[in-house]
Formats: C-alpha cells, structure tokens, sequence
C-alpha cells in the first residue's frame, strides 16, 4: 500500500490545498509515482498548461559556425539567478566531436543534439544508439527504394512522465530503378505518408530504438512525387514541435503532419 493511501483524508486534501496555489509543486507531485499522481487527480483539478508559470533563463541557438560545423550559441538575461546552472559550451559531453554538437530539437528543457541528449541545467546527458535505417521491404516500394533521410524529434511531458522519446521520421525517398517508367509509376500512384506508416522510436525507459507503427487520420498529405517536386525548394531541416500530448511535423510538402 502507497504511503498517501495511509493519509486520512482530511490529512491529504490539507496538504494538497497547501500545494494548489503553485501548479508547478501539483506537477511535481504527480511525477513521484503513480499513488501520488492518482491522489492528485482525484482531488484536485489539472492545472492549465498555460498557467504554469514559466521562467525563461536563457536561449538556445545553432547559429556559431565554427571548423565547417555549427555550433549552439547560448544567448541568457545578464544577471539571472539561472545562468550559473547553463553551460552553453557543453564542455561535459566525453570531448564529443564538433559535427555531434549541433542542436536539432529541443523540448521542455531538454535538448536534442546529432547523437545526444543533453539536460544543459544539470550536466546530464545520455548518447543515443545508432538509428536503425528505415526500410520498405515488404511493398511495392522495394523495387525503387534505394535510401531515405529522416528528421529526428524529441518528445518530454515532465507533467506526464520522467521518460522522453525520440521520433526518427522518414522525410523524403529516393527512387531509381532498371525499369524507369514503372519506378515513376509508383512513385505517382503511392501516398505519402503511407498508413500505417512504421517509424523508428528511442525510448528512455527501454535505452534502445524499436519500430511504432501509426496509422493516419484523415486524407494523406500527398503522394511521393509531391515530396520530390517539393524538396528541389525546401529548407534543409523540417521542424516539429511537441504540443498537448501530439507531434506536429512539417512536411517538405508544406504540409503539418499529426502525430
């Protein structure tokens, strides 16, 4: 039995009236573990996301090109109480190459760099493994199928969990084959997305990449040859933002993808 399930309560709804007027120690609390977060919920209403009063120290940016790499720049208030605990120049990383230091992502404190991820306020960070290459084996695109790239996203609710995950989403396929007119047949006819569309995702509560399959809602964005036509214009790196529970992607199409 949970140590709360022995409060009285009138005991536990003392205390939690205590914690109400600050929605950041009620999110605290319903991290602990699962007995906490239940006696949260059951008794007191989930605070707004945004209500949760925020504190911004400083700015993370890929802006300082440096020996052919980019690297984060940190811009922060002169005289926050937070800047001592940010070290912008990621000194702590094991002397990670220059090339691994460019962030891509970012999410509710923490930060997505080319092979880590990096809590800059504690000094703690973990390497990830190597992303599994995405294949289509199995359907009608492994005659044309030749490589793809993919955009990676970092998922973290501290509010819901202590874990955060990794999306590896294929952006864009490159087509070739023998019989150039059936390749440029499938690449016209085949939707993208496809659904279920299968992507690889990293997972702090297992430290290993497994495949999760997603299963659209709604028409698809497109098909591959608008991916094609639309990369020739699209910037380099297709951003992604993590918001009430769902990824929401850009596509090189232009188009905003839910996760």
């Amino acid at each position: 039995m949970a140590a709360a399930d022995l409060l009285p309560d009138d005991v536990l709804e003392e205390i939690l009236r205590r914690l109400a007027p600050s929605p950041c120690n009620l999110a605290a609390c319903r991290v602990v573990c699962k007995a906490w977060r239940a006696a949260v919920d059951t008794r007191c209403p989930p605070p707004r996301p945004d209500l949760l009063p925020l504190s911004l120290a400083g700015i993370f940016f890929s802006g300082f090109y440096f020996a052919h790499e980019y690297l984060p720049g940190f811009f922060a208030r002169r005289g926050h109480h937070h800047c001592d605990r940010i070290f912008p120049k990621l000194d702590y990383l094991d002397d990670a190459p220059i090339s691994k230091l460019e962030a891509i992502d970012h999410c509710n404190g923490l930060l997505l760099m080319q092979e880590y991820i990096v809590n800059p306020a504690t000094r703690r960070w973990v390497r990830l493994p190597p992303t599994p290459e995405w294949s289509p084996a199995g359907s009608d695109l492994e005659a044309v199928v030749t490589d793809s790239c993919g955009e990676e996203y970092l998922v973290f609710d501290p509010t819901v969990s202590p874990h955060y995950e990794v999306f590896s989403i294929p952006e864009l396929v490159f087509c070739r084959g023998d019989d150039k007119d059936n390749a440029e047949s499938v690449v016209r006819q085949h939707e993208w997305p496809p659904s279920p569309f299968v992507v690889q995702v990293y997972s702090s509560a297992t430290g290993r990449w497994e495949k999760r399959s997603l299963v659209r809602r709604g028409e698809a964005a497109g098909t591959i040859a608008d991916v094609h036509y639309s990369s020739r214009m699209a910037s380099h790196h297709l951003y992604g933002v993590y918001w009430r529970g769902a990824l929401h992607v850009q596509m090189k199409n232009n188009d905003v993808i839910r996760y």
